[in-house]
C-alpha cells in the first residue's frame, strides 16, 4: 500500500500569489500598526502602495553571477554549491574583521612570540 504524499508545499505558493494573500496580509497588518499608531504618516502611506517584494532569480543559473571566475564551467548544482560555499567564506571573513573576541584573539596571537626555526625545545 503506497502512501499518499503531500501536497503542502507543492502548490501553496501559487495560491499564495493567485488569491493576493500577500496585499491582504499585509494590509491587516499595517491597519494593525495604525490602530495602535494612529499618527504615523509612514504606515498610513504604505498602506496605498503595498508591493509583492519576493525577488525571484531571472538567469538559468539561479542567484549564481556566471560572470564570475569561481562559476566558470560549473553545472547548476555545482555552482549553486559554489555560492554557498563562498557566502560562508564572506559571513567567517566578516567575523574576523567585526566581531570583538575574534580580534581580541588575533592579537593575543600577535603578541606571542613565535619559536625560531633554528632554537631546539629545551628538554626537561
Amino acid at each position: 500500500m503506497t502512501k499518499k504524499v503531500s501536497l503542502k508545499g507543492k502548490k501553496s505558493y501559487a495560491t499564495y500569489k493567485a488569491t493576493s494573500q500577500y496585499e491582504k496580509n499585509a494590509k491587516k497588518k499595517l491597519q494593525r500598526h495604525l490602530k495602535k499608531y494612529p499618527n504615523d504618516e509612514c504606515a498610513k502611506n504604505a498602506l496605498t502602495h503595498i508591493e509583492y517584494r519576493r525577488q525571484i532569480p531571472n538567469d538559468v543559473s539561479g542567484w549564481c553571477d556566471r560572470k564570475i571566475e569561481a562559476y566558470q564551467g560549473l553545472g547548476r548544482v555545482d555552482a549553486m554549491k559554489m555560492a554557498q560555499i563562498l557566502k560562508h567564506v564572506r559571513k567567517v571573513n566578516n567575523e574576523g574583521l567585526y566581531d570583538k573576541s575574534v580580534q581580541v584573539i588575533q592579537e593575543k596571537l600577535k603578541n606571542t612570540k613565535a619559536p625560531s626555526k633554528n632554537s631546539k625545545p629545551k628538554r626537561s
